[in-house]
Order: structure tokens, then C-alpha cells, then sequence
């Protein structure tokens, strides 16, 4: 079987990484097992619901072009 890697891992730049520790006040590696989930707390969960806040707003800066 398979695995599916984008299920297990939520992928975010390491400056975005940094950024969350520093907004939650966590270390890195914090951050970095709550991505990978490794962990399922409450803390883990904001972690993964900022990244994808951020990688949103990432999304959005990117502009068509033809």
C-alpha cells in the first residue's frame, strides 16, 4: 500500500515555520512535529490551522499571468 505524503505532512517554507514559533511562542521543533503530525494536541491543531492560514495568504499574492 501506498502512502500518501501530502495527508501526512502539511509542506510550509522555514521562514513560515519560524514565524509561527515565534507567534506562539513554541520552539521550531514544536512546530516542526505538529506539521509532520506527530502530535494531536490542541497546540498541534492551531499549528496546522496558522499554516494553512498562511499558506492561503501566500496563494493569494500569486497573479495570473497570460
Amino acid at each position: 500500500m501506498e502512502r500518501n505524503v501530502a495527508e501526512e505532512e502539511i509542506f510550509v517554507d522555514s521562514v513560515l515555520k519560524q514565524q509561527i514559533a515565534m507567534e506562539l511562542g513554541k520552539t521550531n521543533e514544536c512546530v516542526r512535529k505538529a506539521l509532520k503530525y506527530h502530535t494531536h494536541s490542541k497546540l498541534a491543531r492551531k499549528i496546522r490551522r496558522r499554516a494553512k492560514d498562511l499558506l492561503i495568504d501566500e496563494s493569494n499574492r500569486i497573479k495570473d499571468f497570460e
